[in-house]
């Protein structure tokens, strides 16, 4: 259970990592007419980053009940695919589990915001965060099944970063 807490965790840490990219992409697409306040104009990169920061925070606060509601459904999705041996699979199953979660999330989250309505502000979000979380959610399982299998095989994970050695 522990090595699948630390894969949702992974999975959700780079969804939101993901997410502002995304959100500033997307905005410059599409002028939303119905929201005065979302930038629409491409050649404004200050206003699209500001506004891709503030959706991402709003989705990161939101997030945190959707991360709790999907948390046990994804753990019983994993554990049926579980021995599967063709990586493959799982990619093609946490993908699809990505895509469902983002977008679900994201639309529960407007939902409850109220926001559903503007589907000029609606779009682009669920959209990125579909998308964010169908790159985020296979990462997350490779890397977490990688250190998982190297620790069955008795080989520790290296340390991202290491200690200078004492010259003495």
């Amino acid at each position: 259970m522990e090595e699948f807490i630390n894969g949702a965790l992974l999975a959700w840490g780079l969804t939101l990592l993901l997410l502002p990219v995304l959100l500033f992409a997307v905005l410059g697409i599409g002028c939303p007419t119905e929201v005065s306040s979302v930038p629409c104009s491409i050649s404004d990169v200050s206003s699209r980053l500001i506004g891709a920061i503030a959706l991402s925070l709003a989705g990161a606060v939101a997030s945190v009940p959707a991360f709790f509601l999907f948390v046990l459904p994804a753990h019983a999705l994993n554990r049926t695919w579980e021995r599967s041996a063709h990586p493959a699979v799982h990619i093609t199953v946490n993908a699809v589990l990505g895509l469902a979660v983002g977008a679900t999330g994201s639309f529960g989250a407007l939902f409850a915001l109220g926001i559903v309505g503007l589907s000029a502000l609606a779009v682009p979000v669920v959209l990125s965060s579909a998308v964010a979380a169908t790159i985020a959610f296979p990462l997350a399982w490779r890397f977490t099944a990688a250190r998982a299998l190297n620790a069955d095989r008795g080989m520790a994970a290296p340390c991202a970063w290491r200690f200078p050695r004492s010259a003495s």
